[in-house]
């Protein structure tokens, strides 16, 4: 299972804190190929303590998720 905390520790992800308690990551400059292949098999994944809500980009890669953890 990947958890919450995993992903904090992943240093291609930049969190920032929404007002609602939730999180959204973001690619860190230069890993935007990286970041949409890792919310692709973020998603693939079944067992997670968090929800994941994606968003794409005009070219159809994942430019930022909205994460609630559990």
């Amino acid at each position: 299972m990947i958890t919450f905390a995993d992903l904090q520790k992943d240093g291609e992800v930049y969190f920032s804190r929404e007002h609602d308690g939730s999180w959204t990551i973001h690619p860190r400059l230069g890993f935007e190929q990286e970041f949409d292949r890792f919310v692709a098999s973020l998603q693939d994944m079944t067992v997670r303590d968090f929800a994941l809500f994606p968003r794409l980009d005009e070219n159809k890669l994942y430019d930022c998720a909205e994460i609630i953890p559990a």
